[in-house]
């Protein structure tokens, strides 16, 4: 048996942290438990570094089961998650106070699942649908979808901030080594004017 090749090395971009982040990633959307811990140890013994995953996608405890088996040392991994925007997926968004809340819930839950003491990357998954109740399936059923004024209904962004500032106090807590976000429209990065950014 002649040995497997070596998987190339993988390119990566430095971040305004510092942070290198690996640009090439494998995802885990809609896969179950079990697929996404097979995946993942699959993913990485083929020379993946970066595993993406998400609170929605309802499979990190497999994805923190394979980061687990892999046999790669943590700090030789990348992992990203992402947490919900507030009115969307089991979070709700009545109030930014309890938008604060479940957001800083929420990164303790993905922490918890993927069991890790800290994440690479965490971005919010969504702008927030300001009065939602985070009841609707996907993001595609909530009220802000149709008319896509997630970022420009008046409540918008205060909690476009303060979902952002759990971040920052999660990363200052060195839980995340780099925070972002997906999915934002201009008006919805407008809000963050002002605010911290690493």
């Amino acid at each position: 048996d002649s040995p497997s090749p070596r998987p190339p090395e993988t390119k990566s971009v430095t971040l305004r942290n510092g942070v290198k982040m690996p640009m090439l990633a494998a995802g885990t959307w809609q896969y179950n438990d079990s697929v996404a811990e097979e995946t993942v140890i699959a993913a990485v013994h083929a020379g993946f570094v970066h595993i993406d995953t998400a609170y929605d996608y309802h499979n990190q405890v497999g994805v923190g089961r394979g980061i687990q088996k892999s046999g790669k040392a943590r700090d030789s991994l990348f992992i990203t998650s992402k947490v919900p925007g507030c009115g969307l997926q089991n979070t709700t968004a009545k109030t930014a106070e309890q938008c604060k809340t479940e957001t800083d819930d929420k990164i303790a839950l993905d922490l918890q699942q993927l069991n890790l003491s800290y994440l690479d990357m965490v971005l919010v998954h969504f702008p927030p649908c300001p009065g939602d109740d985070g009841s609707a399936e996907s993001p595609s059923k909530c009220s802000c979808y149709g008319p896509q004024n997630g970022c420009s209904h008046p409540q918008s962004c205060d909690m476009i901030k303060a979902q952002w500032s759990v971040l920052t106090d999660a990363y200052k807590k060195k839980q995340i080594r780099a925070i972002g976000v997906s999915n934002y429209c201009s008006a919805c990065l407008e809000c963050l004017t002002g605010s911290e950014v690493f």
